[in-house]
């Protein structure tokens, strides 16, 4: 499948008290993941609106979620300590420099996702369809499309997200240098869980690794084209279900999972921070 987007050219930065008004509120905003997204792209973030409103940029909401995404990247490139450390987030004092400094590396990716993402093509993973729904011998179901991950256990459980740039295996290796990240789900459904990765990969909050998978593959995947991260274009999903009263608690399994992993690859699945 090929998407492509209008060409767009680039403009000045426009000079305005608003804009930097909208930056000075939100240095009074607590610490939160989704924060320079906010800034960006969402009306409410102050009562002047965010920075696409204060720079009267129109567009549809696809393309608007694009340049939110490749402004936000870009300001986390740039301010990484403001993104990684909460105390550093408080202790923070913006002066007309750092505003403007800002608004400059903000205005200017928008501009460039703007003009790069016009007449652009790129190539769309086609739909994918397991050749058996039978749970392999290790407990996990075959791999499915990320979106298309419903319907899903309603049993707590370790569910598990792999990359692949072509078609998955067709046996489920929960070891395979294809896994980007291991989870478990203990007071809730595996399902409730890889909607909580969903949601925060496309903005929201509530999930690290979709977090970390927002951040990472948008840029270093997805060279910052939006549709393909709305799409969560090559990522599969499996899963296994623990019931409640099992044995080994899924917490339990996750850490020997990511243990084993560790030791074939001599490094955690690309999403895990920890063991």
């Amino acid at each position: 499948m090929t998407i492509s987007m209008q060409r767009r050219s680039l403009q000045p930065m426009p000079v305005a008290n608003i804009a930097a008004e909208i930056v000075s509120q939100f240095g009074m905003l607590s610490y939160n993941a989704s924060d320079w997204e906010k800034l960006i792209g969402v009306s409410s973030v102050s009562s002047h609106g965010c920075l696409l409103d204060a720079w009267n940029i129109a567009c549809t909401a696809n393309v608007r979620e694009q340049l939110k995404m490749s402004a936000a990247a870009a300001l986390r490139k740039v301010y990484p300590e403001y993104t990684n450390s909460r105390a550093n987030w408080e202790r923070k004092v913006r002066t007309a420099e750092d505003i403007d400094s800002i608004l400059r590396t903000a205005f200017d990716a928008v501009m460039n996702a703007m003009a790069q993402s016009s007449m652009v093509e790129f190539e769309c993973d086609a739909d994918y369809y397991p050749a058996s729904t039978t749970t392999g011998a290790n407990g996990f179901v075959p791999w499915r499309q990320f979106r298309k991950f419903c319907p899903t256990s309603s049993e707590p459980g370790i569910y598990v997200l792999a990359y692949f740039a072509d078609k998955p295996e067709d046996q489920v290796d929960i070891l395979s240098e294809h896994v980007i990240y291991i989870g478990q789900a203990t007071d809730q459904s595996t399902g409730d869980r890889l909607l909580q990765f969903e949601r925060t990969a496309l903005g929201g909050s509530g999930h690290s690794a979709g977090f970390s998978y927002r951040v990472q593959f948008f840029a270093e995947v997805f060279k910052n084209q939006f549709p393909l991260l709305k799409r969560f274009n090559n990522t599969y999903c499996s899963w296994l279900a623990i019931p409640r009263g099992s044995a080994e608690s899924p917490s339990i399994v996750e850490h020997r999972l990511i243990c084993q992993f560790k030791e074939r690859w001599q490094r955690r699945p690309r999403l895990n921070r920890t063991d």
